[in-house]
């Protein structure tokens, strides 16, 4: 039996070192979030058992039973480790990042030569990416914008968002549910997504409008 579990101790522990840096995980999982769960699948493998075997002392108390107990001790403080360390970098970053991201501009005045930068970030649809204030407190460019008809041919107006936003308001929810505790912010930020969401398509579609209109004033 200790052979068996030795066997199954050593097995994923390669599949952890191999992996770790990018591991397989659903479509639908955040990255940070997902790599834990992966990390804790695995480890519950070699969990189980051990806590069965633990109830058998004659087994266990055995130089043999040590020597396999160690084994398996060793692999979980490095998988454990490896949870620690994701989840430690990702709230760092988030507590670095989240309050430039809210401080974006929610529309901005824009060439004509820079207007794809609006085509890409819808081709992903609305819920793909964004990032914005929080829906009561909207922010626009403070440029003035010029009257007349040569800027309206000139100029678009663009909604600026960023894919680090939505993946944030995600990382949140997801790591809320492996049980660590998120920034403040960020978990505010997270129960807002919905609202999130209502506000930048209102935008888009305002964003939309205002490109057709003035397209037909050009022709």
């Amino acid at each position: 039996i200790l052979d068996q579990y030795e066997k199954e101790v050593e097995n994923i522990g390669k599949i952890f070192f191999q992996y770790k840096n990018s591991p397989p995980m659903h479509h639908f999982k955040s990255p940070v979030a997902g790599a834990i769960s992966w990390d804790r699948q695995l480890f519950y493998c070699i969990k189980r058992p051990i806590l069965t075997f633990l109830t058998l002392n004659d087994m266990m108390t055995t130089e043999r039973g040590k020597a396999v107990r160690a084994k398996y001790l060793n692999l979980a403080k490095q998988m454990k480790a490896y949870e620690d360390n994701l989840y430690e970098e990702w709230r760092a970053n988030v507590t670095d990042v989240l309050p430039n991201l809210l401080k974006r501009n929610l529309i901005k005045p824009t060439s004509l030569s820079s207007e794809s930068m609006t085509t890409m970030a819808t081709q992903g649809g609305a819920a793909s990416s964004l990032a914005m204030k929080p829906p009561m407190t909207p922010s626009v460019a403070n440029e003035p914008l010029p009257s007349g008809m040569e800027w309206l041919n000139e100029h678009r107006f663009a909604v600026d968002f960023d894919y680090k936003l939505r993946e944030i308001m995600t990382e949140t929810r997801f790591m809320e549910l492996l049980g660590f505790q998120v920034p403040d912010l960020a978990r505010n930020v997270a129960l807002q997504e919905e609202e999130y969401l209502k506000y930048f398509e209102k935008l888009q579609r305002m964003a939309d409008k205002y490109k057709y209109v003035a397209e037909s004033v050009e022709t």
